[in-house]
């Protein structure tokens, strides 16, 4: 007879009971703090909100004393839960569940989880949540989910796939908050990253691809700082508008295969600097309508004019005309600035399948090639002249054939 084997199953009997109590005992808390919040008024004032979530944090530590809440429970208290309705209660549960991450994510800061909602609907799922890392959440319903997380916190290497809901990480980061390593794909939904890193919040690595809705992306980095963002296979309005404006800095954006009006309008406008912009296959009116507008655009790479407006000012709102320091376009530079133009979106379609290293290094590797496309100026402004003549030689010659 095999001892160890028998002792075996005992063991993992023993570990289930004991999930099943921690799951037990959060869930009983969640009803106290429910009980105890619901009538609070605090979660619908922004200005409040924050004092509201640290003593609902408090209050959760204060009752899980004796155990620690891992991720692990905080998985079993997802697949029990589900948040169907928009009152009081729901998004005091979506806090209450933003509580377990933190709570969990400090635990293991190094453990990667996956949340698989398969579908269901839990409407405000981790709304205010301050520190959080390592997440994976996919396959969920619902409004508001991660909404202003990161406030004065820090979030990092968060994945979001198949999600359908709007304001996803809507005005998340802000107010000196960090959120990086950010990866959104394959949903639907208005508003999603809207304010992320803006009021001297600070966004960087964020990878948005296979997305619709409008307003992905506006106003990021508003008044805040945003840094390596790329967006490819979009389809909606407004998306990365007025992203990077009024007196801060935006770096490294890529955005490629944009459907839609209004793609990156108004950014960079009020004092602000915006370098190193890449642009490819966005079609849709007002591209880039009001850029640098009483601010700043600093090497620009933009591949056509697709629609009307593009790189234009309303001259009846801006008093200034734009700055664009350096405007190239894909035939005014050498083939091997063009291969390397080419490489970055090549990169930038593939950079959301990637892991987060992997896409540290991606990244790293586009800025670079940014960099070096516009490192010569004097060389590509004589390149940028020939190709130009020699255009105006071959129309002419054109015109006098026929």
């Amino acid at each position: 007879m095999n001892l160890f084997k028998d002792l075996g199953t005992v063991e993992v009997r023993n570990e289930v009971t004991q999930e099943e109590s921690d799951l037990e005992k959060v869930l009983n808390v969640e009803l106290e703090v429910i009980n105890k919040y619901k009538t609070d008024t605090r979660y619908s004032d922004y200005f409040r909100v924050r004092e509201m979530y640290s003593l609902l944090y408090s209050t959760v530590e204060e009752k899980t004393k004796g155990f620690c809440v891992t991720k692990k429970i905080l998985q079993s208290y997802i697949n029990t839960r589900d948040n169907q309705t928009e009152d009081s209660e729901a998004r005091i549960r979506g806090m209450y569940a933003a509580v377990l991450l933190e709570m969990s994510s400090k635990q293991e800061p190094n453990t990667h989880i996956i949340l698989d909602g398969k579908e269901k609907t839990f409407n405000y799922l981790f709304h205010y949540v301050k520190n959080a890392n390592n997440i994976t959440i996919q396959n969920f319903k619902g409004k508001d989910i991660l909404k202003y997380a990161g406030l004065q916190g820090r979030i990092s290497h968060i994945i979001c796939e198949n999600i359908t809901g709007d304001e996803l990480l809507f005005c998340a980061a802000q107010y000196g908050g960090i959120a990086e390593y950010i990866t959104y794909k394959n949903s639907k939904g208005t508003d999603s990253l809207r304010f992320l890193g803006s009021n001297n919040g600070n966004g960087r690595y964020i990878v948005c691809h296979n997305l619709i809705g409008d307003g992905i992306l506006g106003n990021t980095g508003e008044n805040g700082r945003i840094t390596n963002v790329i967006c490819t296979n979009i389809t909606g309005d407004g998306t990365m508008s007025f992203a990077g404006s009024d007196t801060r800095n935006a770096e490294h954006i890529i955005c490629t295969d944009i459907i839609g009006k209004s793609t990156l309008e108004g950014i960079g406008t009020s004092q602000k600097n915006t370098r190193y912009l890449s642009l490819k296959d966005i079609e849709g009116t007002k591209t880039l309508y009001n850029a640098g507008a009483g601010g700043r655009i600093e090497y620009l790479i933009f591949d056509h004019e697709s629609g009307k407006h593009a790189l234009q000012i309303d001259m009846n709102y801006y008093k200034e005309t734009k700055k664009v320091k350096k405007l190239l376009r894909p035939w005014e530079i050498s083939n091997e600035q063009k291969e390397k133009y080419l490489k970055i979106h090549k990169i930038a379609e593939t950079i959301a399948n990637l892991s987060f290293s992997e896409q540290k290094a991606a990244h790293e590797e586009i800025a670079e090639l940014q960099k070096q496309i516009f490192r010569n100026r004097f060389q590509n402004g004589l390149f940028a002249i020939f190709e130009k003549t020699k255009r105006l030689f071959q129309r002419k010659n054109k015109k006098g054939e026929t």
